[in-house]
């Protein structure tokens, strides 16, 4: 991501540069790099391009703790294991932690079991304290105690399966909630998929013909912005215009000698009118008709559009017209309560009382739905046009399932995978691709239409040092009953890899301050946490010094780390070559030198400081037990004794580097001295930092008279 990019003023000679960079928190957890190029596009000539880019790397670590074993998803086959949770900051100060297991994500059942240990950053293990039960899903999380406030939880989950192999598991609820899915969802209090609602567009332009609109596209029903319906053939009438509510495709009305279907009338007067059932209202037995069509023709479940075609009388006095209020009088016929009028009002059309003079009406609603609401519209009289535009909900007939990625894996072994139908005809089309992810991200499909028929397949074909993560692709299709397939579980088999912590709450040995001079030593344990063990353990470690320079005094294996197993990091460090603020930064298995579970919990800095000695030596000399003064007279063959004195204790003033001795003649001449195991120069080093004192025996022979320095 490129996060700056800016022309700045030219730099004549030097200068420096300061950026802000915001940190998102779930984004930039982690070891990050950050790239810095001048001149990215090569527009300016230079004698050299490649002293353009730098980089460095930064973690960033919130100082929380998360689940790493059993890993999520995982399948475990024994008994008595421990759970283990990792801090960010291994070097986390103490705190108190706390573990909830229970058979449901949200930790309401009784089976609950809550434990609370105090203990420094590192490993942290957890003892469940309950026997698992044979094809039960656990859910598990950790969090620090806090003293106020929400917990912060880290979930994880793990389905037990006494004596089969190791692998990765998807059949419970809240298992499959963390998978991703496109037109398919699953409901949480049924724990059944279905697929989602697609909206469909509709949209009614109505009037009155000729009074109010003359062209065809005056009197339209626009489906999903194509216009479908339009105008009808004999007016005085209610045309019904009914849609599948599953492919919200209208019905087609077919004449055939002079009659529509369903005692329709003939819809063949011109093109438009193929999904029109036009009934009309002046009569007490076209009236039935209709009636027949609403109760008992169109399902339950259907979108119904109903459109009046109502005539000006002046304009078209050969066109009777009946009100709302004339078909209740069929009431009379039919019993109580039994007319078109009492139909459309019982369909929710609230507004049917106010057609008590002659006006349009539009009335889209969805039959024996109350969960649908009935939209209407209608005009003042004759001379005005309605819109009514409609968003209605229909069920797609496919979706997709795409599972979290599963992996790294030593060996991949077999694909296993079960469900359902729910449909009495099994309609349901399911398909399962396998992709593959690289170590760059890139994503290959490596199986392909995997069928519902296939319940395991083998994979140990593919490659985990190419493809060691993988994710699992479900296709699901219903043309028929637009009801998916019910995933109960999908697996995948495996030879996992190993996951270890650094574990400073097992063992950890570090001063933060020491003075110039004095041993400092590291040590810190880090542990496998997994049953599966590690090959001989590469680890880096870098020391950070006061200028920001990076020296690399580590970076070689240790040995094997077998199941549980511990390995201790030593270092010891020289502090006289770290005066000043350091940073020491600790990767176990850097740069995925051996494929692991998780990483964040590999590495760690730590800070340190070394106390620089401020104070020189003391230096005392006497000339055969006196102290002299400047000219003053020596024998030719002195004795002089020089005594160095230092209060840093451990810098021991052992070494003769230390010492340099040079005498000038009265001639002029200059003569070294060197500690060469003669009895000239004799140099007797500082034994003990109690006593840091160091003396030099100094037995010259002076043979010149005059001054000497």
């Amino acid at each position: 991501e490129v996060v700056f990019r800016k022309k700045i003023p030219g730099v004549r000679y030097t200068d420096s540069l300061s950026f802000v960079l915001p940190i998102e928190a779930i984004r930039d957890k982690g070891i990050n790099k950050l790239t810095i190029t001048v001149d990215a596009d090569g527009t300016v000539d230079e004698f050299y391009e490649t002293n353009n880019t730098i980089s460095k790397e930064f973690v960033v670590y919130e100082d929380e703790i998360r689940p790493v074993y059993p890993y999520d998803f995982s399948i475990i086959n024994k008994q008595n294991i421990k759970l283990v949770a990792s801090t960010a900051n291994a070097f986390s100060a103490m705190k108190e932690y706390i573990m909830e297991i229970d058979t449901t994500e949200l930790f309401n059942s009784p089976l609950k079991i809550s434990k609370t240990l105090k203990s420094i950053g590192g490993a942290i293990e957890f003892e469940p304290g309950l026997t698992f039960i044979d094809g039960k899903v656990y859910y598990w999380r950790v969090a620090q105690t806090p003293t106020t406030g929400v917990i912060n939880w880290r979930s994880s989950s793990f389905f037990y399966f006494a004596d089969k192999g190791a692998g990765f598991n998807q059949s419970h609820l809240y298992q499959h909630l963390k998978s991703k899915s496109n037109q398919i969802y699953l409901d949480s209090s049924s724990s059944v998929w279905h697929f989602e609602n697609q909206s469909n567009d509709l949209f009614i332009r109505h009037g009155s013909w000729v009074t109010s609109t003359a062209e065809e596209t005056g009197v339209t029903v626009t489906v999903n912005n194509n216009s479908l319906i339009y105008n009808t053939c004999a007016f005085s009438s209610l045309v019904f215009n009914v849609f599948d509510p599953k492919t919200f495709k209208p019905w087609r009305n077919v004449t055939t000698n002079g009659q529509g279907l369903y005692d329709s009338w003939a819809n063949n007067c011109f093109r438009g009118r193929e999904y029109n059932f036009e009934f009309r209202y002046t009569d007490t037995s076209s009236r039935r008709k209709m009636m027949h069509f609403i109760r008992n023709v169109i399902p339950d479940g259907a979108f119904v559009i109903v459109r009046s075609f109502t005539l000006d009388p002046t304009t078209f006095p050969n066109h009777p017209s009946a009100k709302p209020s004339d078909w209740i009088s069929d009431t009379a016929l039919y019993g109580t309560g039994n007319s078109l009028y009492h139909l459309l009002k019982n369909a929710r059309l609230s507004s049917i009382d106010s057609m008590n003079k002659l006006r349009q009406f539009v009335f889209v609603y969805q039959k024996g739905s109350d969960s649908f609401e009935p939209h209407w519209a209608l005009t003042d009289g004759m001379t005005d046009d309605i819109t009514l535009q409609v968003d209605i909900k229909t069920p797609n007939k496919s979706g997709k399932i795409m599972s979290p990625k599963f992996g790294p894996a030593k060996s991949w072994k077999e694909f296993q995978w079960k469900g359902t139908s729910i449909d009495l005809q099994h309609s349901d089309k399911p398909l399962v691709n396998i992709l593959g992810y690289k170590q760059n991200g890139n994503v290959d499909t490596l199986f392909r239409n995997i069928t519902s028929n296939d319940l395991k397949v083998d994979i140990s074909s593919i490659n985990p040092v190419v493809y060691p993560f993988l994710q699992l692709h479900l296709t699901n299709e219903d043309t028929v009953n637009y009801t998916p397939y019910q995933l109960d579980y999908w697996r995948l088999t495996y030879d996992p890899v190993p996951e270890g912590a650094l574990a400073p709450n097992v063992f950890l040995s570090m001063k933060d301050t020491v003075e110039a001079g004095e041993p400092l030593e590291f040590k810190v344990a880090f542990k496998n946490v997994s049953p599966t063990p590690f090959d001989s353990v590469q680890v880096k470690l870098t020391v950070i010094n006061r200028n920001n320079v990076p020296h690399i005094l580590q970076d070689y294996r240790y040995k094997p780390l077998a199941e549980n197993d511990t390995l201790t990091v030593v270092q010891h460090l020289n502090s006289n070559q770290f005066i000043g603020l350091n940073s020491l930064f600790l990767d176990v298995n850097p740069d995925n030198d051996q494929p692991e579970q998780y990483h964040f919990n590999n590495f760690a800095y730590r800070n340190f400081y070394v106390i620089a000695d401020t104070l020189n030596p003391l230096m005392d000399v006497t000339f055969d037990n006196v102290h002299i003064l400047n000219n003053d007279i020596i024998s030719p063959k002195p004795d002089i004794l020089i005594k160095l004195k230092d209060e840093a204790k451990w810098k021991l003033l052992n070494d003769t580097s230390l010492i340099n001795i040079k005498v000038r003649y009265p001639d002029g001449s200059s003569r070294p001295f060197y500690f060469n195991n003669t009895d000239t120069l004799r140099f007797n080093s500082a034994q003990s930092s109690n006593d840091n004192t160091a003396t030099i025996n100094f037995r010259p022979h002076f043979n010149q008279d005059g001054t000497y320095e």
